[in-house]
This record gives structure tokens, C-alpha cells and sequence, in this order.
């Protein structure tokens, strides 16, 4: 966000790709979160997070996002899926769930779940214990890890089934959560 800013503020009129170049280096993420702010906010990233290929969702999505008390090492959540992963991902798979026009729940995956629950018990935990609560909901609804955790998420049907569904996470779960919509690309 810095980087976008000094570069608006001061009229330094550099482009994406260089803000990216430049982002790269301050860590993997960080060329996603910068063509985000400048209006591309869904995109397949490859590489160490330098290749981002923009991916534009078709219409809004709505979110319930969960936020647990629970530390997950980020580089501890990598050497725990190196060692559960030894073969390359299934990049195709990986590319058809995110260029997809709408989404199906139920086949979301995050190949760093499982390294994430093994890193961070507490998470593991609330995972579960998450997980049970929105599954018992009419309807189901799948729970989700965000990039390498500790946060989660639901995809759901409006911005007051987000509201209800971060309501009863607190209430049954005592996790914190936010209702809100994916970022869409400007026009």
C-alpha cells in the first residue's frame, strides 16, 4: 500500500510490472496486495508470489472472514508442506477453481491446510470445532483456510449470511468475524 501511495502521492508514474518488481523484493505476497490496490484483486500467483496472472471474478463474492486466536509461522506452515508434499500441485486443478465463474464451496481446497493444522494445535482446534458449527447450518457451509492461516473463511450467499454466520462463530466458537465481499476489479 506504500508503495501505490508514494507512487500517486509523489507523481512518480511508475507502472504496475515496476511496482511489482519492486514489491518482489520486499516479500512473496506482497506484487499480489500491490496490482489489488490498483485494481486487479484476483489472481492466480506462481513462482515465490512474483507471477501474478490476474484472474477477474465475474460478480461479487461474499465472505464471512474468521479471525482465531491462534499463531501460524508462515514459514513453519512451508517446511510442514515439503515435507507432507514432496510432488509438485496440481497446477491445472488449481487454475480451472480459480478462473471459475462462480465458485463451488465444495471443491475449494488449500494444499496448506493440513500443514497449517499441524503447525498450530490451537488452530487445528478451532478448526474443528468451526467446521462442525457451519456444517450443522441450513445450509452447510464448507470452511476454508486463507493462505498459509491462521484466517478462514466461508463463502456465502448474501452479506446478512455472513453477518449470521460470524455471528454464530462467536457465539459457539468464540472466534471473531468479519462480513464482506471480495474486491472487484475497477471498470
Amino acid at each position: 500500500a506504500m508503495l501505490v501511495a508514494l507512487n500517486s502521492s509523489f507523481h512518480i508514474d511508475l507502472s504496475t510490472a515496476e511496482l511489482c518488481r519492486i514489491a518482489a523484493t520486499l516479500g512473496s505476497d506482497v506484487p499480489f496486495v500491490v496490482r489489488a490496490i490498483v485494481g486487479e484483486p484476483s489472481a492466480i500467483v506462481t513462482g515465490f508470489g512474483e507471477i501474478v496472472e490476474p484472474a477477474p471474478l465475474t460478480r461479487p463474492l461474499t465472505v464471512a472472514l474468521f479471525l482465531p486466536d491462534a499463531a501460524c509461522p508462515t514459514a513453519e506452515v512451508y517446511r510442514a508442506f515439503d515435507e507432507l508434499h514432496p510432488t509438485p500441485l496440481d497446477e491445472p486443478r488449481i487454475r480451472r477453481l480459480a478462473t471459475a465463474a462462480t465458485p463451488d464451496p465444495a471443491s475449494l481446497t488449500n494444499d496448506l491446510l493440513e500443514p497449517a493444522l499441524r503447525v498450530a494445535p490451537r488452530l487445528r482446534t478451532l478448526h474443528g470445532e468451526l467446521s462442525h458449527v457451519l456444517a450443522s447450518t441450513s445450509p452447510p457451509v464448507s470452511l476454508h483456510l486463507t493462505g498459509s492461516g491462521a484466517a478462514m473463511f466461508a463463502i456465502a450467499d448474501s452479506p446478512a449470511h455472513a453477518a449470521s454466520l460470524t455471528a454464530l462463530a462467536r457465539e459457539r466458537c468464540g472466534v471473531i468475524g468479519v462480513a464482506t465481499q471480495a474486491l472487484m476489479p475497477r471498470t
